[in-house]
This record gives structure tokens, C-alpha cells and sequence, in this order.
């Protein structure tokens, strides 16, 4: 919903990464592990490190507040810094 902000230039365009405007297009929405073409930004939602997150530029992952959440966060975390990854956090709950 976010995506489709007033007023209208706030708009940013997206489709999913198998649609025929894909290319011209430069917000994928996708849920499958590997796909060709470029690779900046992956926003992850699932409770385990996407296996393909190598190929990206940037990682965002979205943890929510209940503790099962915040868990599988900082392992997440973990996981990322472990192997050497740059890590930053903002924490919207404080806001």
C-alpha cells in the first residue's frame, strides 16, 4: 500500500519481477529465490537469511516487536555480522 502514495508523484513504480514491464520497471516485487538482472536492494521478510543475499548491495530486514520476532532478528543479525557484513539498526519502536 505504501507504494501507491498521494499525491501521485509520489509513486513509486513496481511490478513482479515476471511481469512484461519488469524492465523498464525498477521495483521487483518477487518471492523466489534466484532471478536474473540487477540486484541493489533486498527488503527480507522471512525469519531465515534468504539464501541468495550475497548477490545484493544492500540488505534491509524488517524485524517486528513480539519476542518470537525480535528473536529470529538477532540471530539474523548474528548470522550477517558473523560472516562480516556492515551492520547498522533503526529502531522504529522508539520513534
Amino acid at each position: 500500500r505504501s507504494l501507491w502514495l498521494k499525491p501521485p508523484i509520489a509513486f513509486l513504480p513496481h511490478c513482479r519481477v515476471s511481469s512484461t514491464l519488469a524492465g523498464e520497471t525498477p521495483i521487483w516485487v518477487d518471492h523466489v529465490d534466484d532471478h536474473p538482472g540487477p540486484a541493489a536492494v533486498l527488503i527480507n521478510l522471512q525469519a531465515e537469511p534468504p539464501s541468495f543475499f550475497p548477490r545484493f548491495e544492500r540488505l534491509v530486514e524488517i524485524v517486528g516487536i513480539d519476542e518470537t520476532d525480535a528473536a529470529a532478528g538477532r540471530a539474523r543479525f548474528r548470522f550477517y555480522r558473523e560472516r562480516g557484513y556492515e551492520m547498522s539498526m533503526h529502531s522504529l519502536a522508539e520513534r
